[in-house]
């Protein structure tokens, strides 16, 4: 049966269909997990579209590297959702979808009929997640919340004073990105509590008591013991605790048990300070960690970078020179393993993205079908496929990736290529598919399917691929594109 989300992917979520509301990072990468895991992702846009389409870089207006990075294995539409026919739309791919992710505030969501309860009572095997920025349970639910605004409030700024002197944000969207990873495992286990019980149920990542939660792991330290200790983790916190300057550069290294800081000590030269009482036992080691640490920082300025990477491999303690972003593109490692591939695409050109970004790795997995290596005209196709099936387009001013369709005669060439999407979708099964998709490739005005002579004559162009599709027993004369999955 065709439906909205297309062809399931390989992975453990094969065959999970995600409706994606969320915008700028911490939504779209725990949707983007979701999709580098097998399931079938729209992404919904709002009329202006997500904010992170325009951060930045980009080879294409809208098409930005961070947009990019945050958004593979997605097909996208936009919708706005204040409209009545567009939100009807919307409740029709819900009605087919596994899960559905925002990121409004839960006043926003009410506002738009889109909160748990009336969407529970629709769609009772729906699984409903957000990540909000407080506990949808305190005073602070309707507070607005950034990933800088969290680092400060939830202590990280804090532990950057506490080891450097000075409070600074981590530089890196940390909250947005590990709330987006916690986001993705919780949908994960709602859906096995789906398989088992048969009833959906809203899963929700508060950002703040997630990162106070991350962050005192290892922090709360003495204080777990009561009022009169103290947080602080003292390792983690010394001053010492950094790459360490060789000679020419500088190296990373850790030791934690009895067995690897004697043969540290020995390899930096200075074994008799394993018998030392400072440093003979971890308790004692961490009563004293900034005298250990300022040790093998001045032992380590001695050598070269090369020079110790071979000494402690020797000695079996983990080490590693220290890595610039700009060395990580073409570290050997990286290269050797496959983490980047090189894709060719169609609009964008060759770029690099980190497929195996997404660990976990699953043995039972087939790693090919990453819809990133389909042109993004098919993904507005697939996507713009169903919704002509649901016949939401007619007398409708839907945008698709920006291009208001307001005057009549581009509402005609809609319906000339919704009449066509029935018979390829209803005629031809997922080989059919494959032309309207391969034919969907036009260039950067493929945002909204282009202008009324460029809609015409891909309409015109399409029934000549029919008829030929239809002549050779409905296979699409025309390949697929590299790495996609029919019918996508």
């Amino acid at each position: 049966m065709t439906h909205a989300f297309g062809e399931a992917g390989s992975g453990p979520l094969a065959g999970v269909r995600v409706l994606d509301l969320t915008i700028n990072v911490l939504g779209p990468v725990a949707t983007q997990q979701l999709g580098d895991m097998g399931a079938s992702v729209i992404k919904v846009e709002p009329p202006e579209g997500d904010p992170m389409r325009d951060n930045g870089p980009g080879r294409n207006p809208h098409m930005s590297a961070l947009f990019l990075n945050l958004n593979r294995n997605k097909r996208s539409i936009r919708l706005d959702l204040k409209q009545p026919a567009q939100r009807e739309a919307l409740f029709k791919l819900a009605g087919d979808a596994d899960v559905l992710v925002h990121s409004m505030r839960s006043n926003a969501a009410m506002r738009l009929g889109l909160d748990y309860p009336t969407l529970h009572a629709r769609f009772p095997r729906l699984i409903y997640a957000s990540a909000p920025g407080y506990s949808p349970d305190g005073p602070y639910r309707d507070r607005p919340a950034y990933d800088d605004v969290i680092q400060g409030e939830s202590g990280v700024a804090g532990l950057v004073q506490a080891s450097a002197g000075v409070p600074a944000y981590f530089p890196t969207v940390l909250a947005d990105k590990l709330c987006g990873v916690y986001l993705a495992s919780a949908i994960g286990m709602a859906l096995y509590s789906r398989d088992r019980t048969g009833h959906g149920q809203e899963v929700q990542i508060p950002m703040f008591e997630t990162m106070v939660s991350f962050n005192l792991m290892e922090h709360l330290w003495t204080s777990t013991f009561g009022a009169e200790g103290r947080p602080g983790y003292a390792r983690a916190l010394s001053k010492h605790r950094r790459p360490y300057a060789t000679l020419d550069g500088y190296i990373c290294l850790m030791a934690v048990n009895d067995a690897q800081w004697k043969r540290l000590l020995a390899a930096l030269e200075r074994p008799e300070l394993a018998a030392d009482e400072r440093f003979s036992t971890l308790m004692a080691r961490t009563a004293n960690i900034d005298a250990l640490y300022e040790i093998v920082a001045h032992q380590i300025t001695l050598r070269s970078t090369a020079h110790w990477h071979a000494r402690l491999d020797e000695a079996d303690i983990p080490n590693a020179p220290m890595n610039t972003l700009a060395d990580l593109p073409n570290h050997p490692y990286l290269n050797d393993t496959g983490f980047f591939e090189r894709v060719a695409q169609q609009f964008e050109g060759d770029y690099r993205l980190r497929f195996h970004l997404a660990p976990p790795l699953f043995s039972k997995r087939d790693a090919q079908g990453h819809l990133v290596k389909q042109a993004y005209g098919a993904w507005v196709a697939s996507a713009y496929r169903w919704l002509a099936k649901v016949r939401v387009l007619r007398g409708t001013p839907l945008d698709l990736f920006g291009y208001r369709q307001e005057r009549r005669q581009e509402r005609a060439a809609i319906d000339d290529f919704e009449a066509l999407m029935h018979r390829v979708a209803e005629g031809l099964s997922a080989p059919g598919l494959e032309v309207a998709l391969e034919l969907a490739r036009l260039p950067q005005s493929v945002r909204g399917f282009g202008h009324v002579k460029e809609r015409n004559a891909l309409a015109a162009q399409a029934r000549q691929q029919l008829l030929l599709a239809q002549a050779v027993g409905g296979r699409s004369p025309i390949a697929p594109a590299p790495g996609s999955r029919s019918g996508a």
